[in-house]
């Protein structure tokens, strides 16, 4: 597996004048408290004294389909997801329509569940808050970290409430997305970066009861429209150049309307945020010694979709039970290594798509009986 390591924490790190006086100690820091971070609390040793650090509210607010694998369901069911966390429909398959090729066809075996994120997080920190040990700092942003003299443990630099306060741990755990501060302080390069858009609305148009998505050759382009209830998440994700976003969501949002009968009285307005787009394996960045980086702060992400809950939470609960044992760092690495057949698999399908001859191959040996046309 070609990952991201390093020698020294010190490297690219800046320096911080801390005062041994006013140092707060705990096992672990877990810096991102979405479905990564709360993975790591809920699955890390029960005696640890942790500390969550979000640079924003808790549960956030963030850009997200609400689209879970069986893998992933599989995994949250052991804690007893409730059923208050899913969208209607519950179940949905995934219909994938070429914008170019003019195909589409339903995808076998993908079957996916269909949640809202907002109460996935927030069930996930209620969760984390019933263990003991966990304290919480919202709206607070990671600043540095260094080495001790000893260099088994970590000293990190928190801001919060205008000041800068100084933790001790025994480990830190990067969970805090694609623009992760904790891997750009220890002078990790940034992983490619797709910007998405996505508005919600009421439909008032035809019945949607599937997860679309869309591709076009032409661009770097993936789009989605999934059901939730009697509102539609209207999504794309485009390859961050400079042509104007909120343009090509407008031609995306015609096209859906003009194609498919997808329109309707807008009820969250465009928002645009930055997701992991993962071009290559070296670009997954594991962490090194008691430093461990997770989800899309690693580089986890769907290479041909940008989605990364399902990654966050395989390797956030990965990262947790990783903290119970003699070489945490090593653990960690095999454990992630479980995954790459899935990042394997996904960054082929990702070149095929990229390339209309490619597509067009595949198509002729895809499982499914027919095409229709888009």
């Amino acid at each position: 597996m070609d990952v991201v390591n390093t020698n020294s924490l010190q490297d690219g790190v800046k320096k911080e004048s801390f005062d041994a006086n006013e140092v707060l100690k705990y096992d672990l820091v877990v810096v991102g408290a979405g479905p990564a971070g709360c993975m790591a609390v809920l699955n890390a040793p029960s005696w640890m004294r942790v500390l969550m650090v979000e640079s924003s509210d808790m549960p956030r607010d963030i850009i997200c389909g609400g689209v879970l694998s069986k893998r992933s369901h599989e995994l949250l069911s052991r804690y007893g997801i409730p059923e208050s966390v899913f969208s209607s429909p519950k179940f949905i398959d995934r219909r994938l329509f070429d914008l170019k090729q003019k195909h589409s066809a339903g995808i076998l075996g993908d079957v996916y569940f269909n949640i809202e994120h907002t109460r996935l997080d927030k069930w996930l920190l209620d969760k984390v808050f019933c263990r003991d040990g966990i304290e919480a700092w919202p709206r607070s942003r990671f600043i540095s970290a260094q080495s001790t003299v000893s260099g088994n443990k970590l000293r990190v630099c928190i801001g919060r409430s205008g000041r800068k306060h100084v933790v001790e741990t025994r480990y830190l755990i990067g969970a805090d997305g694609t623009d992760s501060s904790v891997r750009r302080s220890c002078g990790w390069k940034a992983p490619a970066r797709w910007m998405t858009m996505q508005e919600r609305i009421i439909s008032e148009g035809v019945p949607v009861d599937c997860f679309m998505t869309f591709l076009n050759n032409d661009k770097d382009f993936y789009g989605w429209v999934i059901p939730k209830g009697d509102h539609l998440l209207i999504g794309a994700g485009y390859d961050g150049s400079s042509e104007d976003i909120t343009e090509r969501f407008r031609y995306f949002r015609e096209h859906l309307s003009k194609k498919h009968g997808i329109d309707g009285v807008l009820t969250q307005p465009a928002r645009i945020q930055n997701v992991t787009r993962l071009r290559s394996r070296r670009q997954i960045a594991t962490g090194k010694s008691n430093l461990f980086l997770t989800g899309e702060a690693a580089g986890l992400a769907s290479a041909w979709t940008g989605e990364g809950i399902n990654y966050a939470l395989a390797s956030g609960a990965m990262a947790g039970l990783s903290l119970d044992s003699d070489n945490p760092a090593s653990v960690y690495r095999e454990h992630i290594k479980q995954l790459m057949p899935q990042v394997n698999k996904e960054m082929a399908l990702s070149r095929v798509i990229r390339r209309p001859f490619r597509r067009k191959l595949a198509y002729a040996f895809a499982p499914q009986a027919s095409f229709m046309r888009s």
